[in-house]
C-alpha cells in the first residue's frame, strides 16, 4: 500500500511540474510574439528579475547580470536617464503605477524606444514590496510615425 501512494506521489508531482513547464513555456512565446517583457523588482532585496522577453528587449547578453536597477537606467538613452529615474521614484515613493516612453541604447549603439509600466505590489501594513511591470518594445510603431511625419 505504501509503494503505492509513493509512486502516486511522484507521478502526481511529475505531472504539475511538466504542467509548470508548458505552462512557462507558452508565457514565453506569448511574449516574444507581443514584444512584451515582463518584470519585478523586489523592494527589500534590490533585485530584478526578468523574463526572458525582457531580457532580449534591452540586449542583455548572457553573462551580463541584469538583476541589479542601475542596469536598466544605464540602458536609457541619457538625454531622458534623470527624468525617467524622477518619475521611477515617485512612483515608488507615493506607491502609484508608473508609465513611460522612453528610448534605450543599446550595447552596439542601437536604440530601441520601450513603452514600460509598473505597478506597486503592497503588503496588508500598506507596505511597499514589489514593483511589477512590463516593458514593450514600441521602436517600429515610434519609426512609422516619424516616417510619416517626414512625408507631411
Amino acid at each position: 500500500m505504501r509503494w503505492y501512494y509513493l509512486l502516486t506521489d511522484v507521478d502526481d508531482r511529475r505531472r504539475a511540474e511538466e504542467a509548470l513547464r508548458k505552462s512557462e513555456a507558452l508565457l514565453h512565446e506569448a511574449q516574444r510574439l507581443a514584444r512584451t517583457g515582463s518584470w519585478s523588482w523586489d523592494v527589500l532585496s534590490g533585485k530584478v528579475v526578468s523574463s526572458p522577453e525582457n531580457a532580449r528587449i534591452y540586449d542583455f547578453q548572457p553573462n551580463e547580470d541584469s538583476a541589479a536597477p542601475e542596469v536598466y537606467f544605464q540602458r536609457i538613452h541619457p538625454d531622458h536617464r534623470e527624468r525617467i529615474r524622477e518619475v521611477f521614484q515617485t512612483c515608488v515613493v507615493e506607491k502609484t503605477d508608473y508609465q513611460a516612453d522612453l528610448p534605450i541604447v543599446l550595447l552596439d549603439r542601437t536604440v530601441k524606444y520601450i513603452h514600460a509600466t509598473g505597478h506597486p505590489i503592497l503588503n496588508k501594513s500598506g507596505d511597499l514590496i514589489e514593483f511589477f511591470g512590463t516593458t514593450v518594445d514600441v521602436t517600429e510603431q515610434h519609426e512609422a510615425r516619424a516616417a510619416l511625419a517626414d512625408c507631411v
